[in-house]
């Protein structure tokens, strides 16, 4: 199935669905014969036939959790909130995942890096080939010939005891925890919206979840997610009903995982139910974290939601 067909199909889905909530329309439910969407990041209305290319702000496939990090083309979203958080957010939170395992020079191209000796400092190219070999190219044309030559010269001149500081650059300038843990809030949410639908996320008791998600630079919620690799790993993921020190939760688990990397990262995100404020609950839930030493989560049963 290429990505035209999935789209229509979902499209198909959601339109149905959009109907069963005449109330997000002001003048109530009235799509022309043309087809209602709503964006679940932005809550904007979209038509069926923006779900060609070659209109401002189509309809696109939405992978969950960003598809360099394992995930998969399950819901849609439109193109603005597509292209934002991709540029806003995902970036930072694929960055993060590679400063995690410490896997900068990881691939056949490796990553910018610099490496000094006798006070001068080069530009480089370091990766590491199938065996675990770490190569360090330290190419003319990346630094300037009186560099170069100084760095060789000093190299070459060293005893036989040769010591080389060195630091990996991946994108360090785009290294933003914050916003790579609010790529992993946004996944969730998305995710949610995939499992639960717009009858869980078009209530207005999510705003302060879509508000943090669209202004990645303002602090509004605190803490969200728990990081564990230690969960069943039979247990997949899903939104399942959960207790936090007794009190009910929405439990959304998400694995990510590098390309090429063995290790998997799982994510519990803290989600409210239907019956809370957002906003409310997450400090309310904060509160209750940081008064405590340790906290317990439990699933109920191994009931999920689908």
């Amino acid at each position: 199935m290429n990505s035209k067909e999935r789209r229509e199909i979902l499209l198909r889905k959601y339109i149905e669905e959009v109907k069963q909530f005449p109330n997000v329309f002001p003048n109530g439910y009235d799509d022309e014969g043309k087809g209602s969407f709503i964006c679940p990041l932005c809550l904007r209305i979209l038509n069926i036939a923006q779900l060609g290319e070659q209109v401002n702000n189509y309809i696109t496939i939405e992978h969950i959790p960003p598809e360099n990090l394992g995930g998969k083309p399950l819901i849609l979203t439109c193109k603005d909130c597509n292209s934002t958080c991709g540029h806003d957010l995902d970036v930072y939170l694929r960055n993060e995942m590679e400063h995690l395992e410490r896997a900068y020079f990881n691939g056949p191209k490796g990553h910018f890096s610099k490496y000094s000796h006798g006070g001068v400092e080069v530009n480089a190219i370091t990766n590491e080939d199938k065996d675990g070999t770490v190569n360090i190219s330290i190419e003319r044309k990346r630094n300037s010939p009186i560099v170069f030559n100084t760095f060789i010269e000093s190299v070459d001149a060293s005893a036989d005891d040769l010591n080389i500081d060195g630091r990996l650059i991946l994108g360090d300038h785009k290294r933003n925890v914050i916003k790579a843990d609010i790529a992993i809030l946004k996944s969730a949410y998305l995710y949610a919206f995939y499992k639960l639908g717009y009858k869980y996320i078009l209530s207005t008791k999510l705003n302060a979840i879509r508000k943090q998600i669209q202004n990645p630079n303002e602090d509004i919620l605190p803490q969200y997610y728990l990081q564990s690799d230690h969960i069943d790993e039979k247990r997949q993921d899903d939104v399942y009903i959960a207790t936090i020190n007794g009190e009910e939760i929405l439990a959304v688990l998400l694995t990510l995982k590098l390309p090429k990397s063995e290790r998997i990262h799982r994510y519990i995100i803290i989600m409210p139910t239907e019956n809370e404020r957002d906003l409310d609950f997450y400090n309310r839930l904060h509160t209750l974290l940081k008064d405590k030493s340790s906290f317990e989560m439990q699933f109920v049963g191994i009931k999920h939601i689908s």
